[in-house]
């Protein structure tokens, strides 16, 4: 049953990415080649676009207007007060942030999108130097804004303490977010220690933790070298997270090499045949 499952989710996989990928090639294709057509166009009449552009603009005016100062913008090119950006210059720099300069900070933008895009990116900051202290700040947060602001700073917790976020994350209580969270944050840090991510992943004890952790470590894994990790998949004696890991590696084999991954999935059926003789 095991192999049945692992080969027809392998077989699903290939095809649905085959038809994905080949449709979104073709669409960027065609967009990159009317980009370049009309950008020839263009250069035989010595001029670039953005020249052309400017160039049709300023004789329509007359040339009657001087240009604008550009407004201070904050890292996702919204405009934002000059004091805002200092502030956040500072704090990128090594400077102190805590719950009262966010609420300060977050209280000079009007509410909307360039609001939330300043929450997230303080909730960023803060994980980084003092998550912990950052977490309990957004548990705070209300409406839409409290899951996206949790992860964007375990997402930062984790590139300098993988081991640390990770069991954060572990002793929340089961859900499907959070087990997504403990999947996404063992990737991280398998990408930077696959030996003490898969350590720690075997360890755990609560099933749906360790199948996700597992999941974790097998999508880095399989982007490096996805044939040791199909073959590590094969080895894991919880059959969900067997499965689980097998559809990961098979997938991304599949990406990069499609006949060799075919020929190991083939192999996995005979010898499953075999094994039932």
């Amino acid at each position: 049953m095991l192999f049945t499952v692992a080969l027809a989710s392998f077989a699903v996989g290939m095809v649905v990415d085959r038809l994905v990928f080949s449709s979104g090639e073709a669409s960027g294709d065609s967009a990159f080649r009317g980009s370049n057509d009309r950008n020839r166009k263009n250069s035989v009449n010595g001029r670039s676009p953005e020249r052309s552009l400017a160039g049709s603009r300023s004789e329509r005016q007359g040339d009657r207007k001087a240009p604008r100062e550009r407004p201070e913008q904050g890292p996702d090119g919204s405009e934002i007060p000059k004091v805002v950006r200092t502030a956040l210059e500072e704090i990128e720099r090594g400077g102190a942030i805590n719950a009262r300069i966010v609420s300060d900070l977050i209280a000079q933008i009007p509410a909307g999108r360039h609001q939330r895009n300043l929450t997230l990116h303080l909730a960023s900051l803060w994980g980084r130097s003092d998550p912990e202290s950052a977490l309990e700040w957004a548990k705070e947060l209300s409406g839409s804004l409290q899951q996206p602001a949790l992860e964007h700073i375990l997402q930062h917790w984790a590139e300098t303490d993988p081991a640390g976020a990770v069991n954060y994350v572990a002793q929340l209580p089961n859900s499907e977010h959070n087990l997504h969270m403990v999947r996404r944050m063992t990737h991280l840090w398998a990408e930077q220690d696959r030996s003490a991510a898969m350590e720690w992943a075997t360890a755990q004890t609560d099933p749906a933790t360790r199948e996700r952790a597992l999941g974790g470590v097998v999508i880095s894994w399989s982007q490096e070298d996805p044939a040791a990790a199909a073959d590590f998949a094969v080895t894991v004696s919880n059959p969900n997270g067997r499965n689980e890991a097998l559809e990961i590696a098979a997938r991304q084999w599949a990406n990069q090499n499609t006949a060799d991954a075919m020929e190991w999935a083939n192999e996995i059926g005979r010898a499953s045949g075999r094994e039932r003789v």
